[in-house]
């Protein structure tokens, strides 16, 4: 470049025109029904989006760009991870951050030599010597030793508690688990029909026992450091088997832990399979954290999901009335058992609710197999306008499904016109369809199928 030039003399797009642009990256970058035009993938326009912001300074300083880059914050109880906390400038990011993600150190004391080959074995980067498996096993050891400091020294949570206090506006906190996202664990699951994918299970089972200190000790971290910044804290997530690490329901920093700002409540603590002798503890887990995580929940909880066990819906959906819970907008479970009356009349007491999904559910006894009530309760419902079954078991029909628009200024036709162009195309369905739609009876194959 000559010396007389400077980038001040560069043409520059129009303000208007930059702002276009950096929309239109933000929605091909967020956006998934694009796909297919031959344009690209969303990850190349991800790509395109910080790289942008990195070779020109008035992309950088939109604040929609900010926005779209810096929604979400990754944070890690590690070492490496609090010391970038701590020595990098955040504060010109936090105020755009709406979704904070936490993870557990990938690295544990409590996992033996032996178990650690038995993990490492059936990955492509595996150590081909004994010495240098000794050696990888002894690194992660010190990096395990280095994490367990951080929570008990208190590092971790000072760090994350002054982090948590600057942040503005967060609407979300996700919980998750590396269990079946792990750096010990190949970085793809092997075919299921190979001897690979039981040693896979197998592994995956080691991490879970061996990482119950570890777990246990990260759960109280967080509940201390939100209960301690005063978080106010629109939506939850908890992508973990919680309940079952987790044994500090009763301590102070649980009771003073509070959700009053709560709107949405999503819960995955059956995310993994256990084996059949322990079936019975994860079951029970799943009903502790139903439990402790529905009393912390206001009048203002909008929004709830709950995945139980798919293969076996044993875990039963608690009454969501005596919680207090009465203005849902939308209800999604997930291999659960229900107890038909009790859900019935949680439908029938939540006036605002607009969205029902149950996918993988059951009725929690054969003399409870009937779906009538809950059915007769959204026909009532002044405000449903979406019903959505999937492989829900029934008494006559193993595997119920379908998915329903009942918006009322439908009218029959339209209803007819819809349900024509949907997959789940039969008699029954249509004639359920209208009646949940008030606009038809409920007729006598109706009452043969699901009275």
């Amino acid at each position: 470049m000559a010396s007389g030039i400077t980038t001040d003399t560069k043409p520059k797009l129009p303000a208007h025109l930059m702002y276009n642009v950096a929309e239109q990256l933000i929605w091909l970058s967020t956006d998934p029904s694009w796909k297919g035009w031959g344009v690209g993938s969303m990850e190349d326009f991800r790509t395109a989006l910080p790289a942008w912001r990195l070779t020109c300074k008035d992309f950088a300083q939109m604040g929609i760009v900010k926005a779209a880059l810096f929604k979400s914050l990754d944070l890690s109880a590690e070492a490496w991870n609090v010391d970038l906390i701590k020595n990098t400038e955040l504060t010109f990011l936090l105020p755009y951050v709406r979704k904070v993600v936490l993870r557990p150190s990938p690295y544990n004391l409590d996992l033996d030599f032996e178990d650690y080959k038995d993990l490492r074995s059936i990955s492509n980067d595996a150590p081909s010597t004994h010495i240098e498996m000794a050696t990888e096993y002894k690194s992660c050891r010190r990096r395990a030793r280095r994490d367990k400091d951080l929570i008990f020294s208190g590092e971790l949570e000072r760090v994350w508690t002054r982090l948590f206090g600057q942040l503005q506006s967060p609407s979300g906190f996700v919980i998750d688990s590396l269990i079946g996202d792990h750096p010990l664990l190949p970085d793809s699951l092997p075919n299921s029909s190979s001897g690979d994918y039981d040693d896979y299970e197998d592994d995956r089972a080691i991490l879970r026992s061996s990482s119950l200190t570890n777990y246990n000790d990260f759960f109280h971290a967080i509940v201390r450091c939100v209960a301690t910044s005063k978080t106010k804290i629109k939506a939850v997530e908890v992508d973990c088997e919680m309940a079952h690490f987790f044994s500090g329901w009763k301590r102070d920093a649980w009771k003073e832990l509070h959700l009053d700002s709560l709107q949405a409540l999503r819960l995955h603590p059956c995310k993994f399979s256990v084996p059949e002798e322990h079936q019975e503890e994860r079951d029970d887990s799943l009903a502790e954290i139903l439990d402790h995580f529905l009393a912390k929940c206001p009048a203002t909880l909008e929004s709830f999901f709950c995945e139980g066990n798919v293969i076996d819906p044993a875990p039963s959906m608690p009454l969501l009335k005596k919680y207090g819970i009465q203005n849902l907008r939308s209800i999604e479970l997930c291999g659960l058992a229900i107890q038909v009356p009790d859900f019935s009349m949680d439908i029938a007491e939540s006036p605002h609710l607009r969205e029902i999904r149950l996918r993988f559910c059951c009725p929690v006894s054969d003399d409870d197999a009937e779906w009538k009530p809950l059915l007769d309760a959204i026909h009532h419902h002044s405000n449903v306008r979406r019903l959505e079954f999937e492989g829900v078991w029934n008494r006559n029909i193993y595997n119920l499904s379908f998915d329903f628009n009942l918006d009322p200024l439908l009218t029959v036709e339209g209803h007819l016109a819809a349900y024509k162009a949907s997959r789940h195309h039969n008699r029954g369905n249509l004639d359920l369809l209208l009646y949940l739609a008030k606009k038809g009876p409920w007729s006598e194959k109706l009452q043969g199928l699901y009275g």
